[in-house]
């Protein structure tokens, strides 16, 4: 199964790095824990205001649209199967004499 060995050797190639790389890098200091009250406060305001919110009235009922009449099938299948030949054969381009 070289794809679980692959895995296997990977992941413990990747926490050795992070054993190494805490070894050798500094430790951050300690945060000072001062008293917060000391911050002043900071307000922002803005000139521009937001969107109006828009209101959704979901208690009148939903309209739905007629049905659309659906053709019957063997009409669909008669109009397909007449193809317009002299439009395929006299097309853009094309070189017969018998085109007009």
């Amino acid at each position: 199964m070289p794809v679980g060995r692959y895995i296997a050797w990977v992941g413990t190639s990747l926490l050795a790095l992070l054993f190494v790389a805490n070894w050798f890098l500094p430790h951050s200091l300690a945060e000072p824990s001062g008293n917060e009250t000391d911050r002043p406060v900071i307000r922002i305001a803005s000139v521009q205001q937001p969107p109006e919110r828009i209101v959704i009235d979901t208690t009148l009922p939903t309209i739905v649209p007629p049905a659309t009449p659906v053709p019957p099938s063997n009409l669909i299948e008669s109009t397909s199967k007449r193809i317009n030949t002299t439009a395929i054969i006299c097309g853009a381009g094309s070189q017969f004499s018998n085109c007009s």
